[in-house]
This record gives structure tokens, C-alpha cells and sequence, in this order.
């Protein structure tokens, strides 16, 4: 009966921490969606530049090319924020700010 419950709690707690992790990755994405739609107007996407260093908490926002180019994995050209460790999440997109990965 013990272990029964204790299963039971494990298995809710995992799947209400997949469920709010879920909920901040969607919130990433479209915070970065519409940070990319406003900013494409004025800013060139050429060389994939970081958009946001904290899009939302421990998430960067990178613009890719879509395939990659090697301008993309320029340090340079990368949010320092996941490059330093103190954000642990991205969020990519293409130049045209669609979704390409978010982990």
C-alpha cells in the first residue's frame, strides 16, 4: 500500500515538472517569435545574431540560417548567456523567425 503511494506521488511530480517545463518552452518560443518579428523590420539577420540573452528566465533567443552556415557557430554571433552557462535553454530560428529547435 506504502509503495503504491509513493509511486503514485513520484509519477504525479514528474509529470507536473514536464508539464510547467513544457509550459516555459512554449513561452520562450513565442517570446522569441515576436521579438524576431519586431526586430527583422529594422535589424539584419545575416550573420544569426543573438536576439535575446533572456528571452525568458535561463532562455536565450539565436537567429540560425536554415541549413546552418558556418557564420552560425561564430562565438560572436551566439548568445553569450548559453555560451556562459548562465542560461541552460534556447530557443532557434530561421532568419524568417520560424521555429527551428528550442531545448
Amino acid at each position: 500500500m506504502i509503495s503504491s503511494f509513493l509511486l503514485t506521488g513520484c509519477f504525479g511530480q514528474n509529470t507536473n515538472d514536464s508539464v510547467i517545463d513544457q509550459t516555459r518552452q512554449d513561452r520562450a518560443i513565442i517570446s522569441c517569435k515576436n521579438q524576431c518579428d519586431s526586430s527583422k523590420i529594422f535589424e539584419d539577420f545575416s550573420n544569426g545574431p543573438c536576439l535575446s540573452n533572456s528571452i525568458q528566465p535561463d532562455w536565450v533567443c539565436d537567429i540560425v540560417h536554415s541549413p546552418r552556415e558556418a557564420v552560425d557557430d561564430d562565438p560572436a554571433n551566439q548568445c553569450s548567456a548559453y555560451s556562459d552557462r548562465t542560461a541552460n535553454h534556447y530557443v532557434e530560428l530561421d532568419t524568417d523567425c520560424n521555429l527551428i529547435k528550442a531545448k
